[in-house]
């Protein structure tokens, strides 16, 4: 049998055809690296194009039950029109690799697959760098006020105001819910498959960012739906908090669109910040400090003054 080529089983998925079952493990990996890569570069390419971000590019547009403003330069009066062609082909493309999973053997580069899906999926319906742009500014959750468009309180950080203008907009919209309901797939298939999950003994290199990804997105999605949690609301476990967020998930529409217990994260958080301590790669040594901080500890610099050291 003459092995498959790189570029016309690429596009082959993208036409909704099944990875043939005699590619690798391997190859089945670097096939959702291209899809990945090609979502990465048409996001790009439309962000430059249009100078906005919209439809499903970033899931920023309006759609046809949201009771937002529209948004400037949004293409079209719904979702269906403001949804590029492309990201509906990406999409269905992933839908379609998801196929390559099943293996009877245990293969590493599958078991890296899995959480890269996920964050394929969530990346397709809301802009990470605008929720890393949000949990890494540390006067965010100083008040309550930064969240309201209407109470004229600006923000320091004109990247953030940009980016919290955005989520605004995308949290009341269906692909705020589908990025969070792959979040919790992820985080489920993470932290809950039976055995504690220490990302420091995991020999999958992004898993644990890939995790962190998804707490981000919830996150968000409940800060921005209801503000910040109270006392009272943070005493929630993460089981409790999957539980609800799971069942409400699957209920979800835009004609509710605020879901109660949405920000009852903190618990989720702290399981998540403890799974990630003693990780020598930098960039879960900053996940951890983030989740520290939005987790409620006041983390102290080198003179021992309570600031925000990220």
């Amino acid at each position: 049998m003459a092995p498959s080529l790189f570029l016309p089983t690429l596009k082959s998925l993208l036409r909704e055809n099944v990875v043939p079952p005699h590619c690798s493990e391997y190859a089945r990996f670097v096939l959702l690296h291209g899809l990945m890569s090609l979502q990465t570069h048409l996001q790009a390419g439309s962000r430059l194009t249009l100078g906005i971000e919209v439809g499903k590019l970033h899931a920023y547009a309006r759609t046809h039950d949201s009771h937002q403003p529209d948004c400037p330069g949004s293409i079209g009066s719904s979702s269906s029109n403001s949804t590029p062609i492309w990201a509906n082909t990406v999409d269905a493309a992933l839908d379609t690799w998801s196929t390559s999973l099943f293996s009877l053997q245990p293969s590493l580069c599958l078991e890296a697959a899995r959480p890269l899906h996920r964050v394929a999926q969530i990346t397709l319906h809301v802009s990470v760098l605008d929720i890393h742009t949000l949990a890494m500014d540390p006067y965010l959750l100083s008040g309550s006020s930064l969240l309201s468009t209407d109470s004229g309180t600006s923000i320091a950080n004109t990247n953030t105001t940009k980016a919290l203008t955005r989520l605004q907009r995308w949290a009341h919209t269906e692909s705020a819910r589908s990025a969070c309901r792959y979040a919790l797939l992820l985080v489920q298939e993470t932290m809950f498959s039976g055995k504690r999950y220490l990302a420091r003994e995991d020999n999958v290199a992004p898993r644990p960012w890939c995790l962190y990804i998804a707490v981000l997105t919830l996150w968000v999605y409940g800060l921005i739906t209801e503000g910040p949690a109270t006392d009272d609301e943070t005493t929630a476990g993460a089981e409790e908090y999957m539980i609800r967020m799971t069942r409400v998930m699957q209920q979800a529409n835009l004609t509710k669109p605020v879901i109660g217990g949405t920000n009852q994260i903190a618990g989720l958080i702290r399981a998540v910040r403890d799974a990630l301590t003693g990780c020598r790669w930098e960039l879960l040594q900053e996940a951890h400090l983030v989740l520290r901080r939005l987790g409620g500890e006041t983390l102290l610099d080198a003179s021992g003054d309570g600031k925000t050291l990220i």
